[in-house]
């Protein structure tokens, strides 16, 4: 699993006591969610942070008219990897910023 962290494709999230934990939310069907490290390579171009990255992940947020919509990991796992990508790109951008 180290292997699988340091290239993204694996999000590992460290505690504050040192313990890593590897969060099931991007594990599909015992894979890792199509496309997940791809985004996550994406969101390091902006923020080097892994406990972001799942909370970026993991957030819904609600659209222009105030609707909720599904949270980045359950977009990934519905196939919309250019969408989520999009998001990554655009939520990186801000972060440099």
């Amino acid at each position: 699993m180290i292997e699988a962290s340091e290239s993204l494709a694996l999000l590992k999230l460290t505690t504050s006591d040192g313990v890593e934990l590897y969060p099931a939310f991007q594990i599909r069907d015992g894979k890792p969610v199509v496309g997940l490290a791809d985004v996550l390579r994406v969101l390091r171009t902006g923020v080097d942070a892994p406990w972001a990255w799942a909370q970026w992940l993991n957030t819904p947020l609600a659209d222009e008219d105030g609707v909720e919509q599904p949270a980045n990991i359950k977009r990934l796992r519905e196939g919309q990897l250019a969408d989520v990508l999009r998001a990554a790109e655009h939520d990186a951008a801000v972060w440099r910023s």
